[in-house]
């Protein structure tokens, strides 16, 4: 788990299949998605009284705890 991995293949004009993008393995586990939550939230509220940096945790936490 916490991993994508990608091919990319298209197939010719006799049938078969040839690569068209290397493979590639992403991490994206549940701590990036959070990660990226967060930073999501510093951005959205970065102008409000909500952009606290206890605020921001707050709202990652939370975050956390629903997906």
């Amino acid at each position: 788990g916490g991993t994508i991995d990608l091919s990319a293949y298209s197939q010719t004009e006799k049938g078969r299949y040839k690569e068209i993008a290397s493979p590639d393995c992403l991490l994206q586990g549940s701590v990036f998605v959070t990660c990226r939550a967060r930073d999501y939230f510093k951005e959205k509220f970065k102008d409000s009284k909500y952009g606290t940096d206890d605020d921001v945790e707050a709202m990652a936490r939370a975050f956390d705890m629903l997906k």
